[in-house]
Formats: C-alpha cells, sequence, structure tokens
C-alpha cells in the first residue's frame, strides 16, 4: 500500500486506509467498493469512506470521476497537477482504464470562459469516454461490450 507521505499535511487513519485502498486499484473504485476492500479494518459503514473521500478530494490527492462514481488517486498520474492545468480524463468503457491528459492552454481557454460568462469552476477537469487502445476494434465492429464493475 502507497501512502503519499511528501506532502505536507498529516492524514487520519481512515483517510490513509481509503487512500491506500485507491492507489492499490488498478482501476476507480466506487466508495462501497472501498468499503468493501476496507471490511477487516474497522470500517463497517459508509459515512467513515465519504468524510476520508471528501477530505482527500479537498487536499488533491483524491479525483472523483462523477461520470461512473468513482474515484481515484493522483498518483497514479505521473505529473504532478496543478490548479492551472486542465485534467481531461479518459475513461475506458471496455476494460475501465483511467488516463489524465494535462493541457494548460485548455485550462486558460476554459477558465477564460467561464470568467466571461461568470462562472467560477470549481473543478477543473473534463472526463470523456471511449475506448483505450488496447480495447479498440474495428469501427464496423457491431459489438459493445458491457461497461466495466466499479463496485467489486
Amino acid at each position: 500500500m502507497m501512502v503519499v507521505v511528501d506532502r505536507k499535511f498529516s492524514l487520519t487513519r481512515n483517510q490513509k486506509l481509503v487512500l491506500g485502498t485507491i492507489e492499490a486499484s488498478p482501476i476507480p473504485l466506487s466508495a462501497y467498493a472501498i468499503l468493501k476492500v476496507l471490511e477487516g479494518s474497522g470500517i463497517r459503514h459508509p459515512l467513515p469512506v465519504y468524510r476520508a473521500l471528501e477530505k482527500l478530494i479537498a487536499l488533491r490527492l483524491v479525483y472523483r470521476l462523477h461520470t461512473i462514481a468513482a474515484f481515484v488517486a493522483a498518483a497514479a498520474f505521473p505529473n504532478p497537477l496543478t490548479a492551472e492545468d486542465q485534467i481531461v480524463f479518459t475513461i475506458c468503457d471496455a476494460c475501465g482504464q483511467v488516463n489524465a491528459l494535462m493541457d494548460k492552454a485548455l485550462g486558460a481557454q476554459l477558465s477564460s470562459v467561464a470568467r466571461d460568462a461568470g462562472f467560477a469552476v470549481s473543478q477543473p477537469y473534463l472526463e470523456l469516454h471511449g475506448r483505450c487502445s488496447d480495447c479498440s476494434e474495428p469501427m464496423d465492429s457491431p459489438s459493445t461490450p458491457a461497461l466495466p464493475d466499479y463496485a467489486i
């Protein structure tokens, strides 16, 4: 279990458990999937998981993927993300793989459009669904795979 330790804040026991669970997973996890993994750790109800997730999101250690109601660890992505970055999450509908692409120019453009509309952005990221290169099929293929189960 890899828990981020080079940050200048401390985490509670539950926050460390939740973060470690998310970091150890190869795919995004729902809150209930996290709860299921942590059954033996003393966390038996969803509320402590949601409280931990809320704090981890505020610290930018975890991102919530709204379209699939699941969570990924910021440490899963190679480059540190800054407030100026526009994060585009690509989510494979076949295997569940998530990647983060950063684009400062896109971020500046979207921030400008939002500001001009009198809108304050609170979560500067987009989610794109499709198929990763490993799951791509020829365009004439009629089959559509089932979505991955994020709720283990």
